[in-house]
């Protein structure tokens, strides 16, 4: 015990004395007090109060792990990083577990809330990273990227959101991004493509299929097309905005 006076320590004052029994009060020292102690493997579980931090130290070779508190909302507090390591199971036993009941029609309640204070990071930041084996199963960036399971070698199914051109976008790293705009003035979703392509692997009767009846341009082609599916003209013309100019595919 690091102290000439172990007594010292541990002696109940009569204000600690409670109808449930006696409290016990640790040594409090300042931060350079209780850095500038010297203590050696010899003292490991020695105890001692922060009075500036207000934080009670435990030293185990270094006084850098801090313990837990209480806080004011009836909660604990953590300086450090939490480690759960449950070791081999057999049994369900999960390493967190969150059990609440809301109850208030008039609250937005929130279960699980993460801050982050960013000054200095790279895009490919994380707020999760779920692994399985070692290998990264469903992630999400600080920029609110979502990524999840493995696709295969080529890596992650992305679902990316641009908050400040709108656009949401799904990509495959190998693949490039397929991005979907909403047109408010026109009430269109836009699909543009980069270095990737919308194409199907399953043999289907149509690649393509609309839940409502598409505008016919009538009379854009006249004339039979002798190479056509079935005899005669088109029964329909669907028209696709080539980059503004509206071109016609003839279908029966």
């Amino acid at each position: 015990m690091a102290t000439s006076n172990p007594a010292s320590w541990f002696s109940p004052s009569p204000d600690r004395v409670e109808a449930g029994g006696i409290g016990v009060v640790f040594s409090r020292l300042s931060t350079a007090q209780r850095t500038a102690l010297t203590l050696g493997s010899g003292d490991a579980g020695l105890f001692t109060y922060d009075t500036q931090l207000n934080q009670l130290f435990a030293w185990n070779g270094t006084f850098s792990a801090q313990m837990v508190s209480l806080n004011g909302a009836g909660g604990i507090s953590v300086t450090a990083p939490i480690v759960v390591a449950t070791g081999i199971i057999t049994t369900n036993n999960p390493g967190f577990q969150l059990t609440e009941q809301w109850n208030n029609a008039g609250v937005t309640f929130t279960g699980w809330f993460t801050n982050i204070t960013d000054t200095a990071s790279a895009a490919g930041s994380l707020f999760a990273d779920f692994q399985l084996n070692s290998t990264s199963k469903f992630k999400i960036q600080k920029d609110g990227s979502l990524f999840s399971g493995q696709y295969n070698t080529a890596g992650f199914f992305g679902l990316n959101f641009n908050a400040t051109t709108g656009v949401l976008g799904l990509s495959r790293s190998s693949d490039g991004v397929i991005n979907f705009t909403y047109d408010s003035t026109t009430g269109v979703m836009l699909i543009n493509t980069i270095t990737a392509s919308l194409y199907q692997t399953s043999n289907a009767a149509s690649i393509v299929r609309s839940t409502v009846n598409l505008t016919n341009g009538a009379g854009v082609g006249a004339g039979t097309i002798t190479t056509a599916p079935s005899a005669g003209n088109p029964t329909k013309w669907i028209g696709i905005n080539d980059n503004g100019t509206i071109r016609y595919v003839p279908a029966w």
